[in-house]
């Protein structure tokens, strides 16, 4: 089997952001609107201009919160 490497000419920004704990349903998470710093953050690495922006780990807050997670993809789809 072949393997076969990228190359870049220039280095590639790589960001992660992980453990967001978002929720859309009642208060949230100790009185910390991650909404807000996740919205910062996005607009944070893209005036860095950020090639790729990795999620990982609990992205919202109550487990399987399906609106916590579509609000995150249209954020960072808008970033």
């Amino acid at each position: 089997m072949s393997r076969e490497c990228l190359t870049f000419d220039m280095p590639l920004k790589i960001a992660q952001i992980t453990d967001v704990h978002l929720t859309l349903e009642g208060a949230p998470p100790m009185g910390i609107n991650m909404q807000d710093r996740l919205r910062s953050v996005l607009e944070d690495l893209k005036s860095q201009n950020t090639d790729l922006i990795v999620l990982s780990g609990d992205l919202s807050y109550n487990h399987h919160e399906e609106a916590a997670c579509n609000w995150i993809k249209k954020e960072v789809e808008s970033s």
